[in-house]
């Protein structure tokens, strides 16, 4: 799991609105994970992994 952000690391904010299917989807994942992460840090690890996914799908067509 990559390290939580520290206070002097670069970063922005993303507000997100999501259905409460998305929302429980999301908790669903979390309580998955040793150890469980915030939801920060749950949004921050599925949107690398998507955004990795479709790197590779790219790099394969």
């Amino acid at each position: 799991m990559p390290p939580k952000l520290s206070k002097d690391s670069p970063s922005g904010r993303i507000n997100v609105i999501a259905t409460e299917e998305l929302l429980q989807r999301v908790e669903e994942w979390r309580a998955r994970q040793r150890p469980i992460p915030n939801k920060s840090e749950a949004a921050r690890l599925l949107i690398e992994r998507a955004l990795d996914d479709a790197d590779r799908e790219k790099r394969t067509t």
